[in-house]
């Protein structure tokens, strides 16, 4: 044998281990992909199949349709990889007036350069003076677009008759106010919204109405009444005068005022019964009611004197509607006898038979009597003559004293007209 022959099996030997199947073992650490990091297990052992997943650095996004993992193979080596993180705008922003349209709703990766497109939202319209379109920038932010939808309009609200509508514009959105004029309520929603309904720009809430304000019918009152209006309604401002029966005084407002809320403007008013004062008493004379225990309108009392006196005035007094009598108590006032003064007449009386109070009577002797004392004589209160009848004498029966008073009374005419 050739001494080169022992070491054949040697040289093979390495030959052999490159023809056998490999080993079964563990990959070594993921490979680096730039702009990501691999999220690793605990612990950090990677056996055939195991599968590494990556996540994109700060600042940049996965591109669509490349993996971002890599697979532990069979010979321990990792499963090709490629670039899958680049740079990238955020999400496209929201608008109230457009939203993006639907192939970009769902998409998160905006390289620069990327191109965006919105659609006006319902209750918009597009104005197409300003591009719908926004760009992803070099500095990663997009464009930016003056508002490229503008607010459609609602219907013109109808006028609203006794009241106004308060309108700052009638665009999506914006909100009208209701108010009536005075004396009108409103009836229903105080605004209205444009806003969408079924697909198409309405307002939200029916119109309303101004409805006029009605105070209710007008209490009643005891012993009164109050004076309807034609139609018996009583709108704001609408005046209700009450009167009372006869016999009874108001107290209170006569009238009464519809207000602003609907409300009379005060209580009703009362009917108090009026009631005269008690009659007045006279001297010698009494006063008798009639009927009535109360002094009401219409009661009435009739007035006598005693004995030896007459009454002088009215001799029945009426309790009147203000409350008070018809006029002043009568008197009772003394009369006097007739007197007689024989052989002698009443040539002058004040008043015929029968002789009141303050009756004036002057007599006269007839021929052949003189008088002695005064002629005129007075009916007073208690009935008696003041002075005392005269006295007729004849000539020849005149006394020695009056016959000296008769003579001095011609000497002193005597002396006065000498």
């Amino acid at each position: 044998m050739s001494p080169a022959a022992p070491r054949l099996p040697l040289l093979l030997f390495p030959l052999l281990l490159l023809l056998l199947p490999a080993a079964h073992g563990d990959c070594p650490d993921p490979p680096e992909i730039p702009n990501a990091h691999p999220l690793l297990p605990d612990p950090p052992q990677f056996p055939t199949d195991t599968s590494i997943t990556y996540s994109c650095n700060k600042g940049f996004v996965k591109i669509p349709d490349k993996s971002n993992s890599v697979v532990c193979l069979e010979n321990n080596q990792w499963s090709e990889s490629t670039e899958f993180c680049n740079r990238s705008c955020d999400v496209p922003p929201t608008f109230r007036f457009a939203s993006l349209k639907p192939e970009y709703r769902t998409q998160n990766y905006f390289p620069v350069g990327s191109v965006v497109e919105y659609e006006c939202r319902p209750g918009y319209k597009r104005n197409f003076s300003r591009s719908s379109n926004l760009t992803c920038l070099e500095n990663l932010v997009w464009s930016k677009e003056p508002e490229f939808c503008i607010r459609k309009q609602c219907p013109s609200p109808p006028d609203l008759p006794n009241g106004q509508v308060h309108i700052t514009d009638i665009l999506f959105g914006s909100v009208i106010h209701f108010s009536c004029n005075a004396g009108y309520k409103l009836i229903g929603d105080h605004s209205s919204t444009c806003e969408l309904v079924d697909n198409k720009l309405a307002w939200s809430n029916s119109h309303p109405e101004c409805a006029p304000i009605l105070c209710p019918s007008p209490p009643n009152i005891a012993n009164g009444l109050w004076q309807p209006n034609e139609n018996d309604e009583y709108p704001v401002g609408a005046s209700v005068p009450y009167t009372c029966d006869r016999g009874f005084s108001l107290v209170g407002n006569k009238d009464l005022v519809c207000g602003s809320d609907g409300t009379w403007n005060s209580p009703p008013p009362e009917c108090k019964a009026i009631l005269c004062p008690p009659p007045p008493n006279i001297v010698h004379g009494t006063w008798q009611r009639k009927k009535s225990e109360e002094f009401v309108p219409g009661a009435s009392v009739s007035y006598t004197c005693e004995k030896g006196f007459s009454l002088i005035g009215n001799r029945d007094l009426v309790c009147e509607d203000v409350g008070s009598w018809s006029g002043p108590p009568p008197g009772c006032k003394g009369f006097c006898e007739n007197p007689e003064v024989k052989n002698g007449r009443v040539v002058e009386s004040s008043q015929s038979p029968p002789y009141l109070y303050q009756t004036t009577l002057q007599f006269r002797c007839n021929p052949g009597f003189t008088m002695e004392g005064n002629p005129n004589i007075k009916c007073e209160s208690n009935g008696t003559w003041i002075p005392p009848p005269p006295v007729c004498h004849s000539a020849s029966t005149i006394s020695s004293g009056n016959m000296g008073l008769i003579l001095a009374v011609l000497i002193m005419k005597l002396i006065t007209t000498g």
